[in-house]
């Protein structure tokens, strides 16, 4: 495995608007271009995860493995967002000399000081305890005050509100172009992953309607959608505000 950076030293537009005064790009290679240079295994994965693709899909990758580096030449990079080399929160910004991460921190905290001037506790704090009064049997504390979480998860959300609703930043979907997911039982989620787009290469979206067949499927069996992991409930937490809610 060899790792490189792609460093591109020029404004770097984002669909946002704003831009990046330079762009930084982590990746790895496994194996060998040949001749033809038809020998190639592009391998995209979450921004959560480092380009080292036999850190975290064993058994896909290697000598003896489905892609097998003696045959095949194994790319994987990074996108942005990720810290672990490409440009993402915790890289210093040029023209400030700070990480952009403590700039981001700025803004989310002059937006919570903005929102702290309305009464929008008094109307969660209501909202909450009325809703668990009626749902006892969920066992869910009522709120006497708001934790700095609470802030956290509002000022989110109220950003989220504000590019969609306001700005209008997000297009809405077309419903007609909706692929039928399905799950059969004790099989594994079958469906066609979306709609293809001609890029460079022929790629396939993530079909939603799949994932919340997914999560249908598992609310029946633990209402709770706890982590497989750790355990960890966003509704267990955060009551009706994380009902039906996981990170997968």
């Amino acid at each position: 495995m060899k790792e490189y950076l792609f460093v591109y030293d020029q404004p770097f537009a984002l669909e946002s608007g704003e831009y990046l005064e330079k762009m930084q790009l982590a990746y790895t290679t496994y194996g060998k271009l040949n001749d033809r240079k038809d020998n190639i295994i592009w391998i995209c994965h979450a921004f959560t995860a480092n380009a080292r693709t036999t850190d975290w899909w064993e058994g896909m990758v290697g000598e003896n493995d489905f892609f097998n580096p003696k045959e095949h030449f194994v790319i994987c990079a990074n996108v942005l967002g990720s810290p672990y080399g490409s440009s993402s929160p915790v890289t210093i910004n040029p023209k400030t000399g700070e990480n952009y991460i403590i700039q981001c921190q700025e803004y989310l905290k002059q937006t919570e000081i903005e929102l702290r001037k309305f009464p929008i506790k008094e109307i969660h704090l209501k909202v909450w305890n009325d809703f668990f009064r009626k749902n006892t049997e969920l066992n869910i504390e009522l709120k006497t005050d708001f934790k700095q979480i609470d802030w956290n998860w509002l000022t989110q959300d109220f950003h989220l509100f504000v590019y969609r609703n306001v700005l209008k930043l997000y297009k809405p979907k077309n419903e007609t172009e909706k692929i039928k997911a399905e799950i059969q039982e004790d099989f594994e989620p079958v469906s066609v992953e979306g709609q293809s787009k001609l890029a460079v290469h022929m790629r396939y979206e993530r079909d939603s309607n799949l994932i919340k067949k997914i999560k249908e499927k598992s609310l029946l069996s633990n209402p709770m959608l706890n982590c497989e992991v750790c355990g960890f409930s966003f509704f267990e937490k955060y009551g009706e505000l994380g009902q039906g809610f996981i990170e997968a």
